[in-house]
């Protein structure tokens, strides 16, 4: 689950904002390697804490997100998008691994 609160801006010169003021995602590590070493979205929270996307595209700007930080609306919606992306990525790699697991148990003998 990935979890990004926001506080909307109307800026001096008209334009949208959102200040984002809190996130949570699971921490790099705790991921699966099939999830963070593929070549799709992926989202997690960094050693320094910011909110990390890597889309493996680098279609906008940012990548790298802190509470705090203020990003235009455009940038804003961009980011849910890869989110979900990133979501639905592993969603598929855990449903992947548990298939494994269950295919994958049971106790074997050898004799040589």
């Amino acid at each position: 689950m990935i979890k990004i609160e926001t506080e909307k801006i109307v800026e001096g010169t008209g334009s949208l904002s959102r200040k984002i003021t809190g996130f949570k995602a699971l921490k790099k590590e705790k991921l699966p390697d099939m999830y963070t070493k593929g070549k799709r979205p992926i989202c997690f929270v960094n050693t320094y804490n910011d909110l990390e996307i890597n889309n493996r595209a680098a279609d906008f700007k940012h990548g790298f997100f802190q509470a705090g930080e203020i990003v235009s609306e455009d940038d804003f919606q961009k980011l849910l998008e890869h989110c979900h992306k990133a979501g639905d990525h592993l969603k598929e790699v855990n449903q992947e691994l548990a298939e494994k697991q269950a295919q994958w148990k049971g106790t074997e003998t050898f004799v040589i």
